[in-house]
């Protein structure tokens, strides 16, 4: 099974909060998924906000295409 993949990139700041929160409900029961944030620190502290408020870790996986 592919892991779902969600990807910020295009997405306002102010939209952050309810395109995650669709995503994290539409796979409520996938044991893994993805959430592209790209380089914007302050997405990255919006996403971090939003899996903080549902309990759910993260784990960060930094790569480059160059």
């Amino acid at each position: 099974m592919k892991t779902p993949k969600l990807d910020l990139h295009g997405v306002f700041h102010d939209d952050v909060q309810s395109v995650v929160d669709k995503f994290l409900e539409a796979n409520l029961y996938t044991p893994q998924l993805e959430i592209v944030t790209g380089y914007s620190t302050r997405m990255k502290s919006l996403v971090r906000e939003i899996l903080s408020e549902y309990n759910l870790q993260r784990k960060v996986n930094s790569t480059m295409e160059l």
